[in-house]
């Protein structure tokens, strides 16, 4: 909105659905006054409403019911003189005036639905200017519903009730349609009654719409200013003390070319409607239409579980308290002995009589019987079907206009008792100000008086108050009468059926096909049924093909035989739909729950498609799917509405995950800074996962575990996308093994053939480690060495176990010594009582060493000999113990001097 803080807005809704601001006014009357200077789009719009729209008052359109917003399941209209009636959500008023704001979303807002006129809250009705209707425009409905049923507001293309004429067969049907206010993504309401009620009046025209706000008045215009003329639907105002002539081998014919049969509890009870007639005098087949009504030809729950056929104690807020009936029979009977004989036909009760028809919610039992304000077009809809089933549905009626209707004119009538008695039976202004129209069924006229069916029971000249009785009670048809001034009663015209006799011929000629009748007429610029097909006639009278538009609407006849295609059609590798009169379905619309969507030209849509921000796919037939889908080689999921599901779903007790594109993700994903499994089905996963080949381990939420964890006392490693691992791994900075299973391993292992040292705390180890007592070396990858090894500047040596040795070791035949520390010794040993010499390889030396400059002898077993030593039959001198060098020279030894030759031999 424009205007700011608490003013009030005048806009003008523009032809694109926007409102264009004229002004802001600091009070409500002051601005509802300017509204009205900027014609028939204008409106007043203020920041408190509940409405989404902000409007608060317009100039010309329609409301719908929102009781949800105060946290009820009706809507309660209150009239004059503490009038009232209710209505179900989601359904049309008309609108007047806005007559009082309070500043506070809430206001007095005069209304009528369908004849009742009355005030309702503003906070429970969302007011829709008739432009958005007239233009096809979307506008935002509903939210604030303190029930959840729809919190947030919806988007929607409003739709208004209407009545048209439509020619089927043999009959010309006045046609009732109405809409819902609910739709989603910019979508047509559903059609909640597409109904013929009865034949139409002979100055309707076939094909025009008109508009009433109370079934009466039929006008040529949604705003009301051109009335086309009155005219009562005989089955909607046909009073209930009349009988039906329609056989009751009938009955099951007509349910079953319902579609029903067995399955309904309905079947086989003609019998009991009728004598149920003839003993409680109340109409049998207007009472069977109820029936069908209210128990969905006898197949709802309650009907089934209950008997219970007419709703009884099945209040809106709470249907589970229905009555219960021991059986068809008895609800029947009730119904029509005590229910309504005690309240709705009964002249004195206030609480229920306003009237003894069905009538709509300005007079009748409609008024409080039921919550939909189509409950009366509704049974006669169903009425006016069963009749035409009755007679063949040959163009002629058997109950239709077989009782004589007039309404009361005048206020405070009497019905007296006698053509000559003063007595009054009952008067007319009973439930004043709810019934506009006293219906009666005129049995005759003397002197100067209508005989008429009385509608309380009259017993010994006497008007029975029977309200509070509990029990059955006859009605006798002959004594239940009274009589009303011929000046005080109209009459309801009865619109004359005409039966098609004869039959045509078809006549080709050089310009076309057409039709000859049996007298030599034939039809031009009009349909014609004809052997139950429609064809379209040029003005020439030639039968037409192809596309044909009339007025705003397009028909398609075939182009061979120019019959009218109804339902689906292939033209031209194109689909299309036409409804059940032949015209073309464009936009959005639905055929046996399903949706579909026109393209402009009329054909079906096919594939993905996006409509106000949303993606929707429709399969090869045209229809709109829900669940799953599989298109693009991936999987993708449509809600109950339709659109495309992105994000996280879930389907029973099973999650889904669909990815930026809607495709369902399979494997792992990481969603939200979390990894997730999801199995071949797309089903997320939660616990142990075999993923074969791999296998992950998932929290209860479905994301996935990962690095360490500990499952019943053994660790378990899961790398970043929440594998879990087996083989070697690298975390902080150490490799760690898991074997197969994937549980880690700690001290000796065996690799391919390879031992690795894991210690205590499941690190691979390198270096040298000592393990009970013994050491071994692992080289820089782990492995456990064997053989010889450098280390610290020195060799060592590991046994086939990898254990360190010490002290002297035989390799490959050699001797070699480690000493103490392992370490591979070179040069001179001490050990056991001798000197050993072991070469730069650490090999044990025997025979003749010369080391730095002396020459040395060691025997077999690699001892330094010291002494006297006689080698190879020459002696040498050797030295002391300690020394053992080669003498030469002449030395002295023991006191005597000995001469030795240059390579140590004794000489003298």
């Amino acid at each position: 909105m424009s205007c700011s803080g608490n003013q009030y807005e005048v806009d003008v809704v523009n032809d694109s659905g926007y409102f264009d601001m004229k002004g802001c006014y600091a009070g409500f009357a002051e601005a509802k006054a300017a509204m009205k200077s900027w014609g028939n789009d204008a409106v007043v719009r203020h920041a408190e409403s509940f409405s989404p729209s902000k409007i608060i008052a317009m100039t010309r359109g329609v409301a719908y019911s929102f009781p949800n917003r105060n946290g009820g399941v009706t809507l309660t209209i209150q009239g004059a003189a503490g009038t009232s009636t209710y209505m179900s959500a989601y359904r049309q008023l008309d609108y007047w005036d806005t007559q009082a704001y309070y500043g506070d979303g809430t206001g007095d807002v005069y209304a009528t639905v369908t004849g009742f006129d009355g005030n309702v809250n503003l906070r429970d009705i969302d007011l829709i200017p008739q432009k958005f209707i007239s233009y096809n425009l979307p506008i935002y409905l509903g939210g604030n519903d303190n029930t959840s049923e729809h919190s947030a507001p919806f988007y929607v293309r409003p739709r208004r009730a209407y009545y048209t004429v439509r020619q089927n067969g043999n009959y010309r049907d006045l046609i009732f349609v109405a809409y819902s206010s609910y739709a989603e993504g910019g979508s047509i309401p559903r059609t909640v009654a597409e109904i013929a009620v009865g034949p139409a009046a002979s100055w309707m025209t076939t094909g025009a719409s008109y508009y009433s706000y109370d079934d009466v008045r039929y006008y040529t215009d949604p705003y009301y200013s051109y009335l086309a003329g009155t005219y009562f639907n005989y089955y909607q105002f046909l009073p209930l003390r009349t009988k039906s002539n329609i056989t009751a081998d009938k009955y099951n014919g007509f349910l079953a070319s319902k579609g029903y049969g067995t399955n309904s509890v309905l079947w086989d009870s003609g019998q009991y409607f009728i004598d149920a007639q003839n003993t409680y005098g109340v109409n049998a087949v207007m009472i069977f239409a109820q029936a069908c009504l209210e128990a969905a030809y006898g197949t709802s729950y309650f009907a089934k579980q209950r008997y219970n056929l007419f709703g009884w104690n099945a209040v809106d807020s709470d249907p589970n308290r229905a009555s219960y009936y021991s059986s068809v029979a008895q609800s029947i009977n009730e119904q029509m002995g005590i229910q309504l004989r005690n309240g709705y036909l009964s002249t004195r009760n206030r609480f229920s009589y306003y009237g003894s028809f069905f009538g709509n919610k300005g007079s009748g039992l409609s008024v409080k019987y039921a919550s939909t304000p189509y409950y009366g077009v509704s049974i006669a809809a169903i009425a006016y079907s069963f009749d035409k089933y009755a007679s063949g549905n040959d163009g002629y009626l058997v109950d239709y206009g077989s009782a004589k209707v007039g309404y009361i004119v005048g206020d405070n009538i009497n019905v007296y008792q006698s053509l000559t008695s003063s007595t009054v039976l009952y008067n007319s202004s009973y439930a004043s100000g709810y019934n506009k129209f006293h219906f009666v069924n005129v049995l005759g006229e003397s002197g100067g008086y209508y005989k008429i069916q009385s509608t309380n029971h009259v017993v010994n000249g006497q008007s029975m108050y029977t309200a509070g009785n509990s029990s059955l009670a006859t009605y006798d048809w002959n004594a239940s009468v009274g009589w009303v001034s011929n000046q005080n009663i109209s009459f309801i015209s009865v619109e004359p059926l005409t039966k098609q006799v004869g039959k045509g011929a078809w006549v080709k000629d050089y310009y076309g096909y057409w039709y000859r009748h049996f007298d030599g007429t034939y039809t031009r610029s009009d349909w014609e049924l004809i052997d139950g097909y429609w064809y379209y006639f040029d003005e020439q009278g030639y039968r037409k093909t192809g596309f044909l538009t009339l007025g705003t609407k397009k028909y398609y006849l075939d182009e061979t035989s120019g019959i009218m295609a109804i339902g689906f059609a292939k033209v031209n590798g194109k689909i299309y739909h036409f409804d059940a009169y032949g015209a073309m379905s464009g936009g959005w619309f639905q055929v046996n729950n399903e949706w579909y969507w026109a393209n402009d030209d009329g054909s079906l849509k096919i594939g993905w498609h996006e409509y106000s921000g949303r993606k929707y796919y429709f399969d090869d037939s045209g229809m709109m799917k829900k669940g799953w889908v599989y298109t693009n080689n991936n999987y993708q999921y449509l809600n109950a509405f339709g659109f495309q599901v992105f994000g996280w779903l879930k389907e029973g007790d099973i999650n889904y995950y669909l990815d930026t594109n809607g495709n369902m993700v399979k494997g792992v994903a990481d969603i939200e800074g979390k990894k997730y499994y999801f199995n071949g089905s797309g089903a997320m996963q939660t616990g142990w996962i075999d993923a074969k080949p791999g296998w992950y381990w998932a929290n209860d939420d479905g994301s996935l575990k990962l690095g360490w964890q500990v499952y019943a006392n053994r660790n378990y490693y899961f790398d970043e996308n929440g594998k879990m691992q087996t083989g070697w791994v690298k975390t902080n900075n150490q490799y760690q093994y898991l074997n197969d299973f994937g549980i880690q391993q700690f001290n000796w292992i065996l690799v391919d053939g390879v031992d690795y040292y894991l210690g205590t705390d499941g690190n691979r180890k390198t270096g040298w480690i000592q393990y009970l007592d013994r050491n071994y070396y692992l080289d820089e990858n782990g492995k456990m060495q064997k053989g010889w090894v450098y280390t610290n500047n020195q060799y060592q040596y590991l046994n086939d176990f990898g254990i360190q040795q010490f002290n002297w070791i035989v390799v490959n035949g050699k001797d070699y010594y480690l000493g103490t520390d392992g370490n591979m010794k070179v040069g001179w040993v001490y050990y056991g009582n001798y000197y050993y010499y072991l070469d730069e390889n650490g090999l044990i030396t025997k025979g003749w060493k010369l080391i730095n400059g002396s020459w040395y002898y060691l025997d077999s077993f690699g001892h330094m000999l010291t002494g006297w030593q006689k080698i190879n039959g020459y002696w040498y001198y050797l030295g002391e113990e300690t020394d053992g060098s080669m003498k030469t020279g002449t030395i002295s030894i023991g006191g005597r001097y000995y001469t030795f030759n240059n390579g140590g031999v004794l000489v003298s």
